[in-house]
């Protein structure tokens, strides 16, 4: 993979693509493509810096066919299902990455054989270092990133209604931060 991506595809824009598709704006990714079915999403998208958000991964195909090198130089599947997982390799230009991000199911199955031949190189994203976090901080005290407009904030008095409402049929849309409110 080239030092720096020219073109990235991010599956999934909730609260954590979001963040994703804006450190990718900030690491100077020239064309950023995403896939949301949800409308309001793809609107909050585009308007952080998505140059393309469609609804479909048929239509994010489409795309990547569409581009000289075949595919993405970098995919990151931010939602983790055996379906995006298996996309986000087949989107991926030769010799290009794969960033694992979502952890929807400790299974999937990949084409093996497509990664080896393609050599396609798939990373695992999962923490951070204090140094990341720090300039993640930064980012977003400087107002150089923004949260999603579905976020919502508790403090700590309502910690188990939020992981209640988590683990019951209907889970509430955008990202919850808890944390002590003053």
């Amino acid at each position: 993979m080239p030092a720096q991506p020219s073109a990235a595809l991010i599956i999934g824009a909730g609260s954590i693509g979001s963040l994703v598709l804006q450190a990718a704006r900030l690491a100077k990714i020239d064309e950023i493509t995403v896939v949301e079915p949800s409308n309001g999403r793809r609107v909050f998208a585009e308007s952080v810096g998505a140059g393309v958000a469609v609804d479909s991964l048929e239509t994010a195909g489409a795309i990547a066919r569409r581009r000289a090198e075949g595919g993405f130089d970098v995919v990151f599947d931010i939602v983790g299902a055996p379906r995006t997982r298996r996309a986000a390799v087949e989107l991926a230009r030769n010799g290009g990455q794969v960033v694992l991000v979502g952890m929807h199911g400790e299974e999937g199955d990949l084409p093996w054989l497509s990664v080896v031949r393609r050599e396609i190189t798939i990373t695992g994203a999962n923490c951070f270092t204090r140094a990341d976090f720090d300039r993640a901080v930064s980012w977003l005290v400087e107002g150089r990133i923004r949260l999603s407009d579905d976020a919502r904030y508790v403090g700590l008095d309502e910690g188990p209604k939020v992981f209640a409402e988590l683990a019951g049929d209907q889970p509430r849309g955008g990202k919850t931060y808890i944390a002590p409110l003053g």
